[in-house]
């Protein structure tokens, strides 16, 4: 008998174990924010601020931009920091970014498995998003799912679309080739270990490119590595004046968006669009540099 009952207890034994080592979580902290964690990297993300990411940190290391008021006061409160989602194109709302999506209060629900945030819906551009943070353990990833829904009853055409807001500091890269950035003289760029390097710049006018790139962007600063891996869109799939990826750097050296952009669809009432971005973030001995060690790194993740 002795035999029969020690094996159940040794799995049991085993499996306690492995639960307690495994000490990633998703959990409220208050009635608006949310803490996810996967490894060292921990995810705030505050549902009366638009239900966006406000912080990102591996340990004491914060990745994000965070608010800086400046002299003059321009940016406010409200479009320096975090990481938010927009419809696209900007064309028809232009600036500033829709309240209702970028900074209003979500409704959200809470799960084992993922938190929910969901939107009200602006009068004059009528959406629905949705919002899903989940963690993937096994990849050690943080998994954002956005969805755009049509409420109306006349179709609208969209394109969803994450903005990521990081110190002006520091190196992004991605996988494409001088052809594939637009314009490909704006922002100083090596092409070297297979990728486009970016280095922090400090010059101080603003400046945009849109690029089509692989389906992911890097940041690196500070002894860590963030990965966005996103739809790897074909020609022609981009809303209009848009593209899969789109660098802002602000005047000032106050920030940089990271931006990447989904599939434009057209949908009939009550139809909805999904954009899933995974987000990985690693300790990196590197320097915030072009570099072999960089490239990979990032090539790890896709393994």
């Amino acid at each position: 008998m002795t035999r029969f009952t020690f094996i159940p207890l040794l799995i049991a034994t085993i499996l306690t174990l492995a639960s307690c080592k495994n000490d990633d979580y998703i959990k409220a902290i208050d009635n608006t924010k949310f803490e996810l964690k996967v490894g060292d990297a921990v995810m705030l993300v505050d549902a009366s601020d638009g239900a966006k990411v406000v912080s990102l940190k591996l340990g004491e290391k914060e990745i994000l931009a965070q608010h800086v008021e400046p002299a003059n006061g321009r940016f406010g409160n409200r479009f320096d920091y975090g990481s938010t989602f927009w419809p696209s194109p900007q064309e028809p709302w232009y600036w500033p970014p829709i309240k209702t999506y970028d900074y209003d209060n979500y409704l959200t629900e809470l799960t084992e498995k993922k938190l929910t945030a969901t939107s009200g819906i602006n009068e004059r551009y009528p959406y629905r998003f949705i919002k899903e943070y989940s963690i993937d353990s096994r990849k050690q990833a943080f998994v954002i799912t956005y969805t755009i829904e049509n409420p109306n009853d006349s179709t609208i055409s969209v394109a969803p679309w994450e903005i990521t807001r990081v110190p002006n500091a520091g190196v992004f890269f991605f996988d494409a080739k001088k052809a594939d950035i637009s314009p490909n003289d704006l922002i100083p760029t090596k092409y070297d270990f297979n990728y486009a390097w970016c280095e922090f710049s400090s010059a101080t006018e603003q400046r945009k490119i849109f690029v089509d790139p692989k389906g992911w962007l890097a940041y690196s600063n500070n002894g860590f590595l963030l990965l966005k891996q996103f739809d790897d869109l074909h020609q022609g799939e981009a809303a209009p004046g848009e593209s899969e990826m789109e660098v802002y750097i602000a005047d000032g050296e106050l920030f940089i968006e990271l931006e990447n952009q989904g599939a434009y669809a057209t949908l009939q009432p009550g139809e909805k669009l999904t954009y899933t971005v995974r987000w990985y973030v690693r300790p990196t001995e590197s320097a915030p540099i072009a570099s072999k060690q960089l490239s990979d790194e990032v090539s790890k993740l896709f393994k």
